[in-house]
C-alpha cells in the first residue's frame, strides 16, 4: 500500500518512488532541450523551456512532538499528525491544476513528513517551507481542525503546533550530469540519487531544530559558508561537513539523531 494509514497521505515507500520518478522525469525533459546533444545543453536553452527543472526536497518534523503524547495522550499526538497531514495535503489540493502532478506529500514515520516538488527551484521551495511553516503554527488553523475532535489540545500549555524543516535542491546541472551516464538513468543510481537528497534535506532539517526550532533552513546556506559533505560513513552513519571557520559532526542514529561539536553558520 502506498497510504499511510494514520494520515491518510502518502508513506515513506511511495515517497521513495515518487522522488526516483521525478529525478527520471526531470532528466527527460532536459534530454530533450538539448536534443542530441545533451551533455552540450547550456542554461539558455533550458531556461528557455519556461519551466525550472529543478527537485526540490522538503522535511518537516514536529517540534516537541513527544511532550503530545507523554503528557497529553497518544491520542492527542495522533491527531497533531493528522493536522499537520491535513495542511499538506491542502496545499498540494489548492495549488494550481498544473502544479498538482509536480507535488507529492507524505509522512515518512514518526512525526516527519515530507513535500516533494518537481520543477521547483531551491529559492521557490524555501517559501513553500515558510508557507507552510506559517499554517502550522497558526492559531486560527488549530482551532478550527480541533474544535471538531473529539481530541483537544491544551491550548493554555500548548500554544503552538510548529515544525522545523529542511530543505535540499537538485538543480538541473546536477541532473544533467546523473542523465550523461546512462539514460534512462538506471534504478541504483535513481535511488543513490533519493537518498542522497533526502539527507541533505534532513540535515537542514536537524540544523533547524538546532537554530532553535520553528524555522526553516536550506542545505544550500551550508555550502554558502564554505562547507562539503567529506564523509558519509556507512556503519555508523555518521555525516561530516567541513567549514571554513569550524567543523561539526551531525550523527544520525536512533538515540542521537544530531550532535555539534561547533556550529558557525
Amino acid at each position: 500500500a502506498d497510504i499511510d494509514l494514520m494520515t491518510g497521505i502518502a508513506n515513506q515507500e511511495h515517497l521513495k518512488n515518487a522522488t526516483m520518478r521525478a529525478i527520471r522525469g526531470l532528466i527527460d525533459k532536459l534530454f530533450l532541450v538539448a536534443a542530441a546533444s545533451f551533455e552540450k545543453a547550456s542554461e539558455q536553452e533550458i531556461a528557455g523551456t519556461g519551466e525550472s527543472l529543478d527537485l526540490s526536497y522538503i522535511i518537516l518534523d514536529i517540534d516537541n512532538f513527544k511532550r503530545f503524547n507523554d503528557e497529553q495522550g497518544h491520542e492527542t499526538g495522533d491527531e497533531v499528525l493528522r493536522y499537520v497531514a491535513s495542511i499538506l495535503k491542502r496545499f498540494k489540493e489548492e495549488s494550481l491544476p498544473e502544479l498538482i502532478e509536480k507535488i507529492e506529500v507524505g509522512r515518512l514515520g514518526g512525526e516527519e513528513f515530507a513535500i516533494i516538488l518537481a520543477g521547483y527551484s531551491n529559492a521557490q521551495a524555501a517559501l513553500v517551507a515558510e508557507d507552510l511553516r506559517k499554517a502550522l503554527a497558526s492559531r486560527k488553523e488549530m482551532e478550527t481542525y480541533f474544535s471538531s475532535k473529539p481530541t483537544r489540545v491544551n491550548w493554555e500549555r500548548y500554544s503552538l503546533v510548529t515544525a522545523s524543516i529542511g530543505v535540499a535542491t537538485l538543480d538541473s546541472s546536477e541532473l544533467k550530469k546523473i542523465g550523461i551516464g546512462e539514460l534512462p538513468p538506471p534504478v541504483d543510481v535513481l535511488r543513490a540519487e533519493e537518498k542522497k537528497l533526502r539527507e541533505k534535506a534532513d540535515i537542514a532539517m536537524y540544523t533547524a531544530k538546532s537554530l532553535g526550532k520553528n524555522r526553516v533552513f536550506s542545505f544550500d546556506r551550508i555550502l554558502w559558508h564554505g562547507g562539503r559533505i567529506v564523509d558519509i560513513d556507512q556503519r555508523t552513519q555518521v555525516i561530516t561537513i567541513n567549514q571554513e571557520c569550524c567543523s561539526f559532526l551531525i550523527a544520525r542514529n536512533i538515540t542521537e539523531r544530531l550532535r555539534y561539536f561547533s556550529l558557525g553558520l
